[in-house]
């Protein structure tokens, strides 16, 4: 079975899920079910999930999510200098 960029994809939703619950957004539980649903067609159990997650949240950390962009799409890079991180004050 041919499972394409699946994986990529579920790092992409973990990031957001992340995003959105960091806010408490109103459509951060919608998420969820997208996720587990991806799990589950990747055949990951709870810990092939939270090591998923943690890859994600590492990458987000590092460059922001550019490398799970490019992971995602394949010809996609990191521009040559990022953008200025949003102040909370």
């Amino acid at each position: 079975m041919d499972l394409g960029r699946i994986g990529e994809g579920l790092r992409l939703l973990d990031v957001s899920a992340d995003i959105l619950s960091s806010f408490a957004h109103a459509q951060a539980e919608a998420v969820e079910p997208w996720i587990g649903g991806l799990a589950e067609e990747l055949g990951y159990d709870e810990d092939d999930l939270a090591d998923d997650v943690e890859y994600a949240r590492q990458s987000y950390a590092d460059g922001r999510g550019w490398g799970l962009l490019q992971e995602a799409v394949l010809d996609a890079g990191p521009p040559d200098e990022l953008p200025p991180v949003a102040d909370d004050a």
